[in-house]
């Protein structure tokens, strides 16, 4: 699963960044917005099926 994640957190990246290169600055905040809640799901997901937060090396 994390590198799925990671993946699709380097697309999202990309997005962002050749919007911004672009000047369409309101299609870099939609994609932003985007992963920040594709992100912030992960998390949510990771925690519920982990019972908690796992740091990496605990």
């Amino acid at each position: 699963m994390v590198s799925t994640r990671w993946a699709a957190d380097t697309a999202e990246h990309m997005a962002v960044v050749n919007a911004i290169l672009n000047e369409n600055f309101a299609e870099a905040a939609a994609c932003l917005r985007e992963h920040l809640e594709n992100a912030k799901s992960h998390a949510y997901n990771m925690l519920i099926q982990n019972g908690g937060w796992l740091h990496p090396g605990a």
